[in-house]
């Protein structure tokens, strides 16, 4: 399933600059993060790494663009800079969080 929700993301990401919740797949909308200080720490540190394309935002460990995966709650970094946040009391995959 995150497989299918990362492609889904990367693929809306090369076709729209910014997200927009309104027309967003449902899978993805439910695995968004909404805290911007943890999307801002993580981005940052994708900036700072050496495998980040700055021309695209891509990633070259992974190719995922960076501006979306920073902003998934299920995503993590490729080579272990930051992992997947928990959105308490939101079903994020399969599963509630408590």
């Amino acid at each position: 399933m995150y497989l299918l929700v990362k492609h889904e993301a990367n693929e809306y990401a090369e076709k729209n600059e910014n997200i927009d919740l309104r027309s967003i797949p449902r899978r993805i909308k439910n695995i968004i993060l909404h805290d911007q200080d943890i999307i801002d720490k993580r981005f940052s540190m994708c900036q700072d790494c050496e495998h980040f394309i700055s021309a695209t935002t891509q990633c070259k460990k992974c190719l995922c663009f960076m501006k979306v995966k920073t902003k998934l709650a299920t995503a993590r970094c490729p080579i272990g800079k930051w992992d997947k946040e928990v959105i308490e009391g939101k079903k994020v995959g399969s599963y509630v969080t408590s």
